[in-house]
């Protein structure tokens, strides 16, 4: 299972960096939007939208080294709040994941 899963990100990873987004499916009517504000210091804001008929959907915040820093299970449409004292200053890297498939990523950057 933990060979699943890293098989898994590997692949998120690859498809946030390619700037993929398939268009199948529930991923045609979900969508993200570029976090407010940005760069952030303390709080940023991600808002984001969810197709109904979509059966999981979370957005995952990496670092610019590809680890995983956050995961955020969504629904429906609204916003997710980033705490900039959880990270180092620096440009991380957030995707919006459907059913399995990248919508849409964007990058935030969080200064001192």
């Amino acid at each position: 299972e933990i060979e699943e899963l890293k098989k898994e990100l590997e692949e998120l990873k690859a498809m946030i960096q390619n700037g993929a987004a398939n268009t199948s499916g529930s991923v045609e009517t979900s969508w993200l939007d570029q976090n407010k504000p940005n760069p952030a210091s303390n709080e940023t804001v991600v808002s984001y939208s969810v197709a109904d008929n979509a059966t999981e959907a979370y957005i995952i915040v990496f670092d610019m080294s590809g680890k995983q820093m956050e995961k955020v299970d969504v629904y429906n449409q609204g916003t997710i709040r980033v705490d900039g004292s959880d990270y180092n200053p620096g440009i991380y890297q957030y995707a919006l994941v459907v059913d399995g498939e990248v919508v849409d990523s964007k990058k935030m950057v969080f200064v001192q």
